[in-house]
């Protein structure tokens, strides 16, 4: 896979958000930039499918299982990332800027 995953993460969350016509697809998705295949990418690894709709007989993405699988991942690995930031965030405020110390009270 060439394309960021943050890219291709994106794509699929699209998808995944409601049906979406292959035109539609393209048109949000499709690119020359040959550094950012993100449409080629994640349906070279078999995270979506093409195929036609039952009303209409137009063309439609759906995620696959994979495809399924990868988000469910994708947004468990972010979570954890983004609890980590948050430690570390904490940390380093914490280090930067120590809270004052409260004096003992005169007896």
């Amino acid at each position: 896979m060439t394309a960021p995953i943050a890219l291709v993460n994106d794509l699929l969350e699209w998808v995944a958000a409601r049906p979406r016509t292959y035109r539609e697809t393209m048109d949000a998705w499709r690119t020359s930039c040959p550094k950012l295949p993100v449409w080629e990418d994640a349906v070279d690894s078999g995270f979506l499918r093409i195929t036609r709709s039952d009303v209409e007989n137009e063309l439609v993405v759906v995620l696959s299982a994979k495809g399924r699988t990868f988000l469910t991942l994708a947004s468990h690995v972010r979570r954890e990332e983004l609890l980590d930031d948050c430690r570390l965030g904490a940390r380093s405020i914490e280090h930067e800027h120590p809270l004052p110390r409260r004096r003992p009270e005169p007896k």
